[in-house]
């Protein structure tokens, strides 16, 4: 819902903008937005993690490192080393999660 409304507001902002910057800029009006996706490419590309045939885990644990904080020692106990089929670590997170739910009553 925060991304809709976000994505709507943007929109928004655009189209009421979206004349003066043309009237300024005239033929060059599109620089702009080139400039606003070559920025959002440069994050993607340099600021966020490879996610691709990673586990949970090893998600988690980049984003830990990029962050700077410290996972606990009974976090990186719980996971072993040894890479699972994935099958395994679907199973074994929604156990977690199953077993989180449980432990405070939501059913």
């Amino acid at each position: 819902m925060i991304a809709g409304t976000v994505n709507w507001l943007c929109n928004f902002t655009v189209g009421l903008l979206f004349p003066f910057i043309q009237a300024g800029l005239q033929t060059y009006c599109f620089l702009v937005f080139a400039g606003i996706c070559f920025a959002g490419a440069a994050y993607l590309f340099f600021v966020l993690p490879e996610t691709k045939n990673k586990t949970f885990h090893e998600i988690s644990q980049a984003f830990a490192k990029r962050n700077k904080a410290t996972l606990e020692m009974q976090e990186m106990n719980h996971y072993p080393g040894e890479r699972k089929p994935s099958e395994e670590h679907e199973s074994n997170f929604t156990s977690s999660v199953d077993n989180g739910e449980t432990k405070k009553g939501i059913v």
